[in-house]
């Protein structure tokens, strides 16, 4: 059975520190109705090739299919080349777009889909899984 990785394990792009403070270890896979969303604070810079890093670093050998980017869509460090690393290994990247200003118009060409945090409804998240298959 493959490992399920909590999604404050992997991407918390602004705050590295609250990483490595929440890391918890994989678990088997679950049911989902037992996962609690770890609560995220804001810490003022988006980080995204340090968290692209670090997923890279805790990713199973076996390439995950799909990666959730949580972002406003302005990173403040070298990510480019690292999301170009973590492509290699994923069958899809999406990108949702946070907040009132989030603007997703910088990772766009560099992940397979994006979206504005509103406009993610259930059905269009089932869409992202079931693009997969």
């Amino acid at each position: 059975m493959r490992d399920f990785y909590h999604p404050q394990q992997a991407a918390c792009a602004g705050s590295p520190d609250y990483l490595r403070k929440h890391r918890q270890a994989p678990t088997e896979l679950a049911d989902v109705n037992g996962f609690k969303m770890a609560e995220l604070e804001a810490a003022g810079s988006s980080g995204l090739g340090t968290a692209l890093r670090l997923l890279l670093k805790v990713m199973p050998a076996y390439s995950p299919t799909l990666v959730y980017i949580f972002t406003d869509g302005e990173p403040t460090d070298d990510w480019e080349t690292v999301i170009d690393a973590v492509k290699a290994r994923v069958q899809k990247i999406v990108a949702v777009g946070c907040g009132p200003t989030a603007d997703l118009a910088t990772l766009k060409s560099r992940v397979d889909s994006t979206f504005g945090m509103r406009e993610l409804t259930p059905d269009l998240l089932f869409e992202t899984f079931r693009a997969l298959l």
